[in-house]
């Protein structure tokens, strides 16, 4: 299980309420990566989400088209990605069985709500800069890879990652 931390105006078009999450049971995340949070933009009258992962700090941009499938568009994202940076295989598909089950919560619900909403709009601005259309999606995700490798102050997100998910699933299937 994993939790989505979202943003109002996702939470409203998922028909939600944003009251009743915050009084929820707290929900342990069982994901190696951890709890990803989700921002809804409109670009180029293009509407997409940006979602960044709370431990790695990883960007995901994905379509907000048909909005309720959110945690497939999520899985689907990831695994793509993961693949791209090097993660094995039976890493990856230990990973995503995670994502099969989501919990939503607001993003002021978590701990680290600030800071990962201050990293999605990091996330945003080349977005706003460049445009939507200007890249596929993948190609968003992939280049946001290259951004965060070579961003002063952070480590190599493909290692990043990597470590953490072989350190969760172990180096051979």
């Amino acid at each position: 299980m994993i939790k989505l931390c979202c943003t109002q105006q996702i939470l409203k078009k998922l028909k939600l309420d944003p009251v009743a999450l915050k009084t929820q049971e707290p929900v342990e995340t069982t994901s190696a990566l951890g709890d990803w949070y989700a921002k809804y933009i409109i670009n180029e009258r293009q509407h997409a989400i940006v979602m960044v992962n709370d431990r790695t700090r990883m960007c995901l941009v994905t379509t907000a088209k048909d909005i309720q499938r959110l945690p497939e568009r999520l899985e689907a994202a990831l695994a793509d990605t993961l693949a791209f940076i090097g993660v094995p295989r039976h890493a990856i598909e230990q990973e995503v069985v995670h994502y099969r089950d989501v919990c939503y919560t607001t993003t002021r619900a978590a701990p680290e709500g600030r800071s990962v909403m201050s990293t999605i709009t990091q996330f945003v601005l080349p977005i706003e800069n460049t445009g939507l259309t200007s890249m596929t999606h993948q190609e968003w995700n992939y280049y946001f890879v290259g951004w965060l490798t070579s961003s002063n102050g952070y480590q190599d997100i493909g290692e990043l990652v990597s470590k953490r998910m072989l350190d969760a699933y172990g180096d051979a299937p």
